[in-house]
């Protein structure tokens, strides 16, 4: 379980290497394909919350398209919203010596 939690942390900090997608409302999802006859795999998901995508993200998926890519075709989609982190903004004056008043 902490393996997937890591997993989540990370991919609420980049959305680079994981399978993500924003929808209108601001909201990103972490995106897996599980086996049907994986009973164990589907109910480990599901209590760490994935279920299947809501129709709001099934219409911004071309999930014919993402099975094929991911090598998946037949499995099961599921999804989970994660938050995305941001990082704070960066101040320019920390970042450069102060000058000392003459």
């Amino acid at each position: 379980n902490s393996l997937m939690e890591a997993i989540e942390q990370e991919a609420s900090k980049s959305k680079k290497g994981a399978t993500t997608i924003t929808t209108t409302t601001g909201i990103s999802w972490l995106l897996l394909h599980v086996k049907e006859d994986n009973v164990a795999a589907l109910h480990f998901y599901k209590r760490g919350g994935y279920l299947e995508p809501p129709t709001q993200l099934l219409h911004k998926l071309d999930t014919d398209r993402l099975a094929r890519n991911a090598g998946t075709i037949g499995q099961i989609l599921l999804s989970k919203p994660i938050p995305i982190i941001l990082s704070p903004p960066i101040n320019k004056q920390e970042n450069h010596p102060r000058k000392e008043k003459r």
